[in-house]
């Protein structure tokens, strides 16, 4: 299913939005400016702006680098509860919104659609099915995904414990024809802010952990920007397009390579894994 069945006459306008950008919040082509033009004071002056509204930049998402780390599977309950909570990302002529349980909104569905994790139980990623993929955002900034939309019998037919059904104006979760768990689905056009930074505002941008100085920051720095060029393909990033992270230890200067990153450093939190620090014998 590479194009959602969507209703040709739906007013997408009509959509509540998610909260929008404060007037202080700078958009994504200033910062290409001050990128191009390399004017690191101004960039600084707006780092001193952000903290004074509560939003300085710091590493948000912080991961476990010790020897003994694994990633341990995730209780099937909690698992169901994320499944529920997490934000789906719609794109839909050239525009994205956010669907989520919650207050019901109005559906531009014309039919019911299944959608399935890119993500196995075991963390790894795959293409379970062909389809067209959508951005997944865990309630708690814990993880993203990606996950595939596809008819609900074909995504029945997929070897993973769960699915998703968005049928018009409820969310259902399934596991192969069973449904576990059904609720109001709520569509509105989405201000996605920075996916590292757990209860962030439009604005807000991170700033890299670790850093170059011995073995332990360096692989600290390593697992964050693995994590930070993942989570920023799986759902993007509206406050700085994607592309701009703030490097350690600093305020005047950032960096525009944020999605371009090859993983290194292994797997990070997943829907059904966590990296848990396990006590050596």
């Amino acid at each position: 299913m590479h194009t959602l069945p969507f209703d040709d006459e739906f007013d997408w306008a009509e959509l509540p939005s998610d909260p929008s950008p404060e007037p202080w919040v700078r958009p994504v082509a200033w910062l290409e400016e001050i990128r191009d033009t390399r004017d690191w004071e101004r960039f600084g002056e707006y780092v001193a702006v952000m903290t004074e509204h509560d939003a300085a930049p710091h590493a948000g998402y912080c991961p476990i680098v010790v020897t003994a780390a694994r990633n341990l599977p995730v209780p099937w309950d909690m698992v169901v509860e994320e499944f529920m909570g997490q934000s789906l990302f719609i794109p839909h002529a050239g525009e994205l919104y956010r669907l989520t349980v919650g207050e019901p909104t109005a559906s531009p569905l014309t039919q019911a659609v299944g959608l399935v994790s890119c993500t196995r139980t075991n963390g790894q990623r795959w293409q379970p099915v062909d389809g067209k993929t959508i951005g997944a955002l865990d309630a708690a900034w814990r993880w993203t995904d990606q996950l595939v939309a596809t008819t609900v019998e074909e995504a029945a037919g997929v070897q993973q414990p769960f699915y998703v059904v968005w049928d018009r104006d409820r969310l259902e979760l399934r596991a192969g024809v069973e449904i576990i768990h059904e609720a109001p689905a709520r569509l509105t056009r989405a201000v996605r802010t920075c996916p590292m930074l757990p209860e962030s505002k439009p604005g807000q941008m991170c700033q890299q952990y670790g850093g170059p100085w011995v073995s332990a920051s360096i692989r600290a720095s390593g697992y964050w920007m693995d994590e930070h060029s993942k989570r920023l393909r799986d759902v993007g990033c509206d406050t700085c397009g994607a592309r701009v992270r703030i490097p350690c230890r600093s305020g005047t200067w950032m960096v525009f390579d944020a999605g371009d990153r090859d993983p290194r450093y292994g797997i990070g939190p997943t829907r059904y894994t966590h990296p848990v620090a396990v006590a050596q014998q």
